[in-house]
């Protein structure tokens, strides 16, 4: 004859039943969980720091938003540059700084052995009506068409005794918000032309942003700062 075990059956008051656990097995897991929280904050921390160091080295970098350099540029040297009067369009208040502050750029390297600035230009063409017509005429040709008059770049560089002529158009110089944050803000286009022959050696077009929260960055620290890094750039 075969003896089958009696069937085993908790206490009805065992000590250990799940409902008295429950609680305990909570507080592990929501420790758990925090432990985790954290380390994940953390980490999340350390990459958004990783990132933002990037982003603040590429900006250093001083990449330009547009850069068109030729072949001719490897080899080619001026002694002289003219700093042609900026073309500011309706950021009127700018007018003149903007000029200073490319010409004292292009001094303080010594790249060149003269460097002309608009001041000196804008006293010349006052005393020279058909020059000045001349700067007019090509200046327009280059903005409207895109096309740099060699007979006119060669008179201005034969008038301004300068081998190249640097062609300046101020995008922005403004105070402005962009999406949730107010900005300082100046945009700037440089192109550089042989006067002899007209040939647009090297262009660039490039903007700076500057976020603030109470008190407005100057604008013309901000332009500093992008001419510095446009004029980096440029063949010399």
């Amino acid at each position: 004859m075969v003896v089958e075990p009696a069937p085993f059956h908790l206490p009805r008051y065992f000590p250990l039943r799940f409902e008295t656990c429950l609680p305990m097995g909570f507080d592990v897991l929501h420790d758990v969980k925090k432990s985790v929280c954290w380390r994940m904050n953390m980490v999340r921390g350390i990459i958004g720091f990783l990132l933002v160091s990037a982003l603040m080295a590429l900006s250093g970098c001083g990449e330009l938003q547009y850069v068109k350099t030729t072949p001719e540029a490897k080899n080619f040297h001026p002694k002289a540059v003219g700093v042609l009067p900026v073309g500011v369009g309706i950021n009127t208040e700018a007018k003149g700084t903007i000029d200073k502050i490319i010409a004292d750029d292009l001094m303080k390297r010594r790249w060149f052995e003269r460097v002309l600035p608009s001041s000196t230009i804008q006293d010349e063409i006052a005393k020279d009506e058909e020059l000045g017509k001349a700067m007019a005429d090509y200046l327009s040709k280059l903005t409207t068409v895109n096309f740099s008059d060699p007979d006119l770049s060669r008179k201005m560089g034969s008038a301004f005794r300068v081998d190249v002529l640097l062609v300046s158009t101020l995008d922005f110089w403004e105070y402005t918000t962009l999406g949730e944050n107010k900005v300082a803000r100046v945009g700037l286009g440089l192109t550089l032309v042989e006067a002899d022959t007209g040939a647009v050696i090297w262009s660039a077009r490039h903007e700076v942003q500057e976020k603030y929260r109470w008190w407005r960055p100057e604008l013309v620290k901000v332009a500093k700062k992008i001419v510095d890094q446009m004029v980096d750039r440029m063949p010399h």
